[in-house]
């Protein structure tokens, strides 16, 4: 039997992945619709830088559409908006976990910070703000066209999020 003792090996701490603030191309590459622990639902998205030295390194934004304070939910809302003007998607239903699918691959520069919690060790976070364009408007627009529109779109239908 090998006895194993924790004080002849000294702590070792995994190379931190967080990258320095600034402004990188990433891309959404996985999504997983959660709920929080207190109920609210929300997607985490793991977000994939792909540029540079860094490239492939990954941290998670999560986007809490859905929220019972109806103005956090607008805020919340507002920064998808963000998102999707940023890749040229028009609109999609929310609520259908499959249709999240439509943000995975598609390639924006992001406004990455640096969160330094109290207690926590620190981490990247994606500004809601911060998304920008890699495609001039003009092909946005002629790509954008591609996406199906939803059959009962209303102006007032608060699940879905017409551009």
């Amino acid at each position: 039997m090998a006895v194993f003792n924790a004080q002849d090996y000294p702590e070792e701490k995994p190379e931190s992945f967080v990258v320095p603030k600034g402004l990188y191309e990433l891309y959404f590459s996985e999504k997983e619709m959660k709920f929080s622990n207190n109920g609210t639902q929300y997607v985490k998205c793991k977000v994939t830088m792909n540029e540079g030295t860094r490239k492939g390194k990954y941290f998670f934004h999560n986007f809490f559409v859905w929220n019972s304070d109806p103005a956090k939910e607008k805020k919340a809302r507002s920064w998808l908006g963000n998102f999707f003007r940023a890749v040229g998607i028009e609109s999609f239903d929310i609520d259908v976990e499959e249709e999240w699918s439509v943000i995975l691959g598609k390639p924006f520069k992001g406004d990455v910070d640096i969160d330094t919690q109290p207690g926590y060790d620190p981490k990247n976070v994606l500004l809601p703000w911060g998304f920008h364009s890699l495609t001039p408007k003009s092909v946005l627009e002629q790509s954008s066209a591609g996406v199906r529109p939803h059959e009962d779109d209303k102006p007032w239908d608060d699940k879905k999020i017409p551009f």
